[in-house]
């Protein structure tokens, strides 16, 4: 018999692939339920997210310049920065952002650990927002949803940036 054919009929063969253990990745979470769910979870990232590279398209499209991707401000690093006019634009995920619109459910698995995740998520987010207007930065925030009429998002974003171009002239004169 070759081996293809051990494979084919579920003999073991030197060849075969065995599942990884069901381990967290990072110590501060719990083991995923499933195979399945170690992928989804190992695919997400932080920075170029999805939502980040259409609102980025959005931006080019309706002609919104200025800005730059995670750049460093005095709090952290926002998802679009408009340095000159220190105008902080945050893209939230419904769900990791726990969107007050979507309400979408909790993961039916690890439910504590999730209710705790999304607790610091927005407490974090609640922070950010209050040091960077504190030290008189603009926030914006665009959620997941919002995107779905993207150009209207952008055009909501140039607006706010030109008005703070516009009192930032004032300020000069």
């Amino acid at each position: 018999m070759r081996p293809t054919e051990h494979a084919e009929q579920g003999l073991n063969s030197s060849h075969s692939v065995r599942p990884r253990p069901l381990v967290p990745t990072d110590p501060r979470n719990p083991a995923p339920s499933s195979q399945a769910t170690r992928r989804v979870m190992q695919a997400i990232h932080g920075k170029r997210t999805g939502l980040e590279v259409k609102l980025e398209l959005a931006l080019r499209t309706g002609g919104v310049k200025g800005y730059a991707r995670n750049a460093m401000t005095p709090v952290g690093r926002p998802d679009f920065v408009f340095g000159r006019e220190r105008v902080a634009l945050f893209v939230h995920g419904c769900f990791w952002h726990r969107c007050p619109v979507c309400r979408l459910p909790l993961p039916k698995s690890h439910r504590a650990f999730w209710s705790a995740k999304f607790r610091r998520n927005r407490a974090r987010d609640k922070e950010v927002r209050n040091r960077l207007r504190v030290r008189g930065w603009t926030v914006l925030e665009v959620w997941g949803h919002e995107l779905g009429d993207s150009d209207r998002v952008a055009s909501v974003i140039a607006r706010s940036v030109l008005a703070r171009r516009k009192r930032q002239a004032q300020r000069r004169s």
